[in-house]
């Protein structure tokens, strides 16, 4: 229900769901807005708890991931790792030009995580280059 909501707000910011973004950037800025706008819709619910919103969003060239609640990690890759089932290299095609980022709640292997700060929305373009948007900043 929210995605389908989400993508029905995406004219209005200027967003083709059918197309990239412009830039990781502009993703960030948009689910900023709807992160807002499902923690005003839900406070003014009563008995309601605090909603919890980690949300990840990708248009296939950038993506947007928002902490709201809930806890949020990321990791960032140079090379494929083998498998962590069957140790299989699942992607021999990979060359030195691979670049991941890797975004789950909570660390899922060995490697170093960071943590997203709550209220913050991780931003990661083409290249696999991340910034970050505050939630709570307003835009001057």
């Amino acid at each position: 229900m929210i995605f389908h909501w989400l993508l029905g707000h995406m004219p209005g910011f200027g967003l083709d769901p059918n197309e990239p973004a412009p830039d990781a950037a502009t993703l960030a800025r948009f689910l900023k807005q709807v992160v807002l706008d499902l923690v005003r819709s839900s406070i003014t619910i009563p008995g309601t708890a605090p909603p919890k919103l980690n949300l990840l969003l990708s248009d296939g060239v950038n993506l947007a991931a928002s902490r709201w609640g809930n806890s949020l990690y990321w990791t960032t890759r140079s090379r494929v790792p083998d498998c962590a089932v069957c140790g299989s290299d699942h992607c021999p095609d990979a060359d030195d030009s691979y670049r991941a980022v890797v975004i789950a709640s909570e660390p899922i292997t060995e490697e170093s995580w960071a943590e997203v700060q709550e209220g913050t929305i991780l931003a990661v373009g083409p290249g696999a280059e991340l910034t970050t948007l505050d939630l709570l900043t307003r835009a001057a």
